[in-house]
């Protein structure tokens, strides 16, 4: 009998350790005397006293291992954290670095013969005649790694060949002011000719003959050349082709092509619309560039056509 109250006290001392509290006088109480209980309520205390110290110690050691398993996160995540705090400031670094850098893909350049068996000597051309223009604006052309660049370094890089500029007669009003499209008069083509030729590249000069752009839609005379003839419009055609090659050549500019019109569909150009006048206007500019720069290719210019286009 005595025995069982033990057991009964020890147990109801652990379930409160177990708890983690201090047990208080109500809950301290537990019955001692005899008088108060029978032997089969003692028993049946005795019994419940065992199964709460079962679960009591089920409840510490799973607490224990939940204790010890926190723990053990915890210094791992402050290992973790004092050995990642370098590698953030590492990564910062790098970000900041990166922000000045652009992911460019990998490409062949055109001198790779990427594009299949091309012949030698083979013209890969392009227009940069509003480059000037933009670079005004506030444009920056940079290269692979976010540096800074002139544009045309990079074309010649990638294997360009020849760069097309147009060429207009007079792209401004009577106050002065850019009809727009990079207003490229000569004074333009000359400022991109001379880059060009600093990275070994060909210049293409596009005259259209007329103070803006020339195309099947619209083929403008000139305002300086409104009233003329059909012969004084050869005559100032010939000696504006001829004089804007000479001061290119001033510049020891590399001219490799002149086109004598632009998209001069439909026998259509410097204001005149038959074959015959477009014709005979084309031969003076031909003669003007044999004559400055006799090595230079001679184009003339058609936009593709279409099915409702006439020839």
């Amino acid at each position: 009998m005595k025995i069982t109250k033990l057991l009964v006290g020890l147990a109801a001392s652990m379930v409160m350790v177990s708890c983690g509290g201090t047990p208080s006088s109500s809950e301290s109480s537990v019955p001692s005397s005899s008088s108060e209980k029978t032997e089969s309520t003692a028993q049946s205390e005795s019994t419940e006293s065992v199964t709460s110290t079962s679960e009591s110690t089920k409840t510490e050691t799973t607490e224990s291992k939940t204790s010890a398993s926190e723990s053990t996160k915890t210094e791992s995540s402050s290992k973790d954290e004092s050995s990642t705090e370098p590698v953030e400031s590492s990564e910062s670094e790098t970000s900041s670095e990166a922000s000045t850098s652009y992911d460019v893909p990998s490409f062949p350049t055109l001198t790779e013969n990427s594009y299949g068996n091309l012949p030698e000597g083979f013209i890969f051309g392009m227009d940069a005649s509003a480059v000037p223009s933009l670079e005004k604006a506030g444009v920056i052309y940079r290269d692979e790694t976010g540096k800074p660049v002139d544009v045309f370094s990079i074309l010649a890089k990638e294997g360009v060949t020849h760069v097309r500029v147009r060429v207009w007669n007079d792209p401004f009003n009577s106050e002065g002011k850019g009809y727009g499209g990079g207003n490229c008069d000569l004074a333009n083509a000359i400022e991109i000719g001379k880059r060009v030729t600093k990275y070994g590249m060909k210049l293409h000069v596009d005259f259209h003959y007329s103070d803006f752009w020339a195309d099947p839609a619209k083929q403008m005379v000139p305002k300086a050349w409104k009233n003329y003839t059909l012969d004084q419009k050869k005559t100032a055609l010939y000696e504006f082709t001829k004089d804007s090659l000479n001061e290119m050549k001033k510049e020891n500019i590399d001219v490799g092509m002149v086109q004598v019109g632009n998209e001069t569909n439909n026998g259509k150009m410097c204001g005149e619309t038959s074959w015959d006048n477009t014709v005979a206007l084309m031969k003076e500019g031909s003669k003007a560039v044999r004559e400055t720069y006799p090595s230079a290719l001679v184009a003339v210019h058609f936009r593709p056509l279409r099915c409702c286009d006439e020839v």
